[in-house]
């Protein structure tokens, strides 16, 4: 990936975040009517269910317009072959979040801390449930359909989205929908984005390797005792 390519990621990632940041006050609020509310009943509920949703289907196709096609593959053929991994660290963050908050309301210094880290996990939650309805639509898609195109790539990420929010509509199942949608997508991203660390620290040690004058690289060199 070229320097181009890396900064309209960083870019869109960031842009990403702003607009979960600023649809998080309505993620929020839809998250109240987990049990509807007895004055309002089924009414409500669907009016915060179709709030949440259309906050989430607004920030799928903005975040599939933004990132690059072949970051949005990179991360679905991580969650695809590298399953567990991308699990193992999406509960880590899942379990790791609640515990840093409760640990900094331990101390009266920490409870600014523990109150922005909770809102920080909002927008955080919003870009884990996105980015696992593009895996769910990428995977729809993966037979009939190419998402090389930008349409197709907003349209799928909606119908990934609009699938997970359908499942949510029925009762007790927002939660943990919510919860599951999460845990997968901010696994995946973070799998996708240490592998890409990683693989790049490689290739610069690989090229300075290469590039260093003959007689002082490791292959070179007599192994010792030799």
């Amino acid at each position: 990936m070229n320097t181009r390519s890396r900064s309209k990621a960083r870019l869109a990632w960031l842009s990403a975040a702003l607009v979960a940041i600023t649809l998080s006050p309505a993620l929020a609020a839809a998250q109240q009517y987990g049990r509807p509310d007895p004055a309002f009943g089924a009414l409500s509920y669907f009016l915060s269910w179709a709030a949440g949703t259309l906050a989430l289907l607004g920030l799928a196709a903005i975040a599939a317009w933004l990132v690059p096609h072949e970051t949005a593959e990179r991360i679905y053929q991580t969650a695809a072959n590298e399953t567990r991994r991308t699990l193992l660290m999406g509960v880590m963050v899942a379990v790791g979040i609640p515990l840093t908050i409760f640990a900094l309301t331990l101390t009266i210094l920490g409870i600014p801390l523990a109150i922005a880290t909770a809102i920080l996990s909002v927008p955080l939650s919003a870009a884990g449930y996105v980015t696992s309805g593009w895996l769910l639509g990428r995977a729809l898609s993966a037979r009939r359909h190419s998402t090389h195109e930008l349409r197709d790539r907003i349209i799928w990420s909606m119908v990934g989205v609009g699938a997970l929010r359908l499942i949510a509509l029925v009762p007790l199942m927002d939660g943990l929908v919510g919860l599951v949608a999460s845990t997968v997508g901010i696994g995946a991203l973070i799998a996708t984005f240490d592998r890409a660390g990683r693989t790049h620290t490689w290739r610069r040690a690989t090229r300075d390797e290469e590039e260093a004058p003959r007689g002082t690289r490791v292959y070179d060199q007599a192994p010792a005792g030799a």
